[in-house]
């Protein structure tokens, strides 16, 4: 089953119903990132770089 999303200029795409939040409705806005493999192992390590400077300070 796919969700109809609707972008800034009106346009729609269908997205899986199972990737989307379980607390997700109908009306609702949600952001959507798209990102290659590269950009996200980046974006992990930034996120766990953050966690460690917390947890050290």
């Amino acid at each position: 089953m796919y969700a109809i999303l609707i972008g800034p200029q009106l346009s729609e795409f269908r997205w899986p119903i199972q990737e989307l939040p379980s607390d997700v409705n109908v009306g609702d806005t949600v952001v959507l990132q798209l990102v290659d493999d590269k950009h996200e192992e980046e974006q992990k390590f930034e996120q766990m770089r953050k966690l460690l400077e917390e947890l050290i300070n």
